[in-house]
């Protein structure tokens, strides 16, 4: 399979390719980096942070580092932020992020100390998982696409976010899509970008998904699906998406388009 953040002919595509501007920052992920950078260049974390590739890992992969003492949930979570700054916003700019979890560091060394403390992994123990921006998160903006909602902040999580959270899970950030849920672009950050070839869409809704998990942004993606929010981006990204039947997994707490809206699950492979 052709490498992602390269274009048919297996080159890496140029700036030439991008459309629709740059891709704006994501508000706090700067201060984060920086501030772990000045306080923490020579400790564990960081030196686990590069030496763990997380290229075709696994959950699997993952919890096996952290039993053998190579990998922390904390050194994990800084990885997929370092790759954000590096893809999302710079580089290829591929755009798949509207914001990220500002207490993610925090959260990661809780699960550390839990692991220390009980010697046992949740299932989703440190896993990073990033999630569509219709999905409520509790203290991080849910905009559904549209700067209409730009300041929208839920009190509550979502119920998945919460059975995420319960097994352990990260949230890494909330992923682009399209307008309410309508296309691929989004009036509040722009359109993402194919990693295996920039100029071209990634389809939508859920192209912030399809754009993290093809491009190692993140481990897994949670998105919504009416119509072919899953089908779409995962057929253009070259990721595996799953769409449950409807109604099977509680659609509490996202911004539905219609009432078949569904959760679904997209990864690089399952």
């Amino acid at each position: 399979m052709t490498e992602p953040l390269q274009n048919k002919r297996g080159q890496r595509g140029s700036s030439n390719d991008l459309r629709g501007g740059d891709a704006p920052e994501i508000p706090g992920l700067i201060e984060i980096l920086s501030a772990h950078a000045a306080t923490n260049w020579a400790a564990p974390d960081t030196l686990a942070a590069t030496n763990f590739g997380v290229e075709e890992a696994t959950i699997g992969d993952v919890h096996r580092a952290m039993r053998e003492g190579r990998l922390t949930c904390r050194a994990l979570a800084l990885i997929y932020l370092q790759r954000i700054h590096a893809y999302s916003v710079h580089g290829p700019q591929l755009n798949a992020f509207v914001n990220v979890n500002l207490k993610i560091l925090d959260e990661a060394r809780a699960l550390d100390e839990e692991f220390q403390a009980t010697g046992h992994l949740r299932p989703l123990h440190g896993i990073p998982v990033s999630l569509k921006d219709s999905i409520d998160t509790a203290g991080i903006p849910t905009t559904a696409g549209s700067a209409l909602l730009a300041n929208s902040i839920p009190k509550r999580d979502a119920f998945i976010v919460s059975k995420l959270k319960a097994a352990g899970a990260l949230v890494l950030g909330k992923n682009t899509l399209g307008d309410l849920s309508g296309s691929s672009y989004s009036t509040v950050n722009g359109i993402p970008r194919n990693p295996y070839k920039l100029n071209r869409v990634p389809g939508g809704s859920s192209s912030g998904s399809g754009v993290a998990v093809a491009a190692n942004l993140t481990m897994v993606a949670v998105g919504e699906d009416t119509l072919t929010s899953v089908r779409t981006p995962a057929a253009l990204t070259s990721t595996v998406g799953l769409r449950p039947t409807t109604g099977l997994i509680s659609s509490s707490g996202i911004v539905p388009r219609k009432k078949i809206s569904t959760l679904q699950v997209r990864s690089r492979g399952m």
